[in-house]
């Protein structure tokens, strides 16, 4: 279960995270414990950008299944979830701190929209742009003196510059919370405070708003299959020993972009869903590869689940190199995986 958007408000410590029972590895930090008498074990993954939570059944020797199932009404999985929403409060409370306006920000639009930040001025640190995959500016994070706003005080503030509908620009100001944009062309933009009571719900529908705006695409649309060929490297032991492993490149995947590992012959089938968590990696020494990327595990496939044969509908007659899906492949992939899942 992705709940990564829990990072927009979550600054993790990597201290109490220690002392909670996790284990660091390359930057990936990972926790596994039984949940209470149930019979089956929590296991966290958390990376920069990514967490993810998976219940998994040791007398199975695979994950739970149901626990990702919201629709699953069953007393059991009910007990499972419940188990494992107390594991993740106590997660919050001893190992978090709040994170500050811009690093919420700066969190929130790198796990929806996977937005690297950009600080362009070096004359002004703190200033941090929000782009599209496009290039297209989308927002603009500030902190400013609370004079320019008009307010009180000498303090420092954080304000989020916003693409907004002509509508909203005119009627949302109020002095508060919404501001004429500062910096920036008041016909199309809008400022909104940060540092004050307003929930995080409002400033992140009016960034959604934005990226709309400026054209940006749902990037967690865009997904990639690769090919892994058995014979040469077990993948399958390298992604249940570990959380991610580190794979050649592929065109121009990008950092938080799906990618499903398709296995050759005799398997010929997708077997697990990663996300690049790490791109542009230079190769070890002696591997005939430009690039290298670091992939981790989202969730693995039965064999015969994604078959080479239901693929072929949507073009699919070999996987012998890397290739970018359509949101139609997607699409058919996902209800594949969501139909098997209401079945079992």
């Amino acid at each position: 279960m992705d709940v990564s958007y829990l990072l927009a408000r979550w600054h993790f410590v990597p201290e109490k995270l220690t002392a909670f029972g996790f284990h660091a590895d390359h930057g990936v930090w990972t926790y596994a414990a039984p949940l209470g008498d149930l019979g089956v074990e929590l296991h966290v993954t958390l990376t920069e950008n990514t967490l993810t939570l998976h219940v998994y059944d040791p007398d199975m020797g695979e994950n739970y299944l149901p626990f990702e199932m919201p629709n699953d009404t069953g007393a059991f999985a009910a007990a499972v979830r419940e188990a494992a929403e107390a594991v993740v409060r106590r997660l919050q409370d001893e190992c978090t701190v709040q994170a500050d306006g811009t690093a919420r920000i700066v969190a929130y639009a790198r796990a929806q929209y996977g937005t690297e930040t950009e600080q362009p001025w070096e004359k002004y640190p703190g200033f941090c742009t929000l782009k599209t995959p496009e290039n297209k500016w989308y927002g603009l994070v500030m902190p400013v003196p609370a004079k320019v706003l008009g307010l009180a005080g000498t303090d420092t503030v954080t304000v989020l510059n916003v693409k907004a509908a002509p509508e909203k620009v005119v009627a949302l100001p109020d002095g508060r919370h919404y501001f004429p944009a500062y910096h920036m062309n008041k016909k199309h933009w809008l400022s909104i405070l940060i540092d004050s009571d307003l929930p995080d719900a409002a400033w992140q529908e009016l960034l959604q708003e934005s990226y709309s705006l400026a054209g940006g695409k749902d990037w967690r649309g865009t997904a990639w299959i690769i090919p892994a060929n058995p014979k040469y490297y077990d993948f399958r032991k390298g992604l249940e020993e570990n959380p991610c492993i580190t794979w050649k490149q592929t065109g121009t995947v990008r950092k938080g972009e799906t990618v499903y590992l398709y296995s050759a012959a005799p398997d010929s089938a997708i077997l697990y869903k990663c996300r690049a968590i790490a791109v542009d990696l230079a190769p070890e020494s002696g591997l005939k590869a430009k690039r290298m990327m670091t992939i981790a595990k989202v969730e693995a496939y039965p064999d015969d689940l994604l078959t080479l044969e239901r693929l072929k509908p949507y073009g699919f007659h070999a996987v012998r190199s890397g290739r970018r899906l359509t949101a139609d492949i997607v699409a058919h992939i996902e209800g594949l995986v969501t139909a098997y899942k209401n079945e079992h």
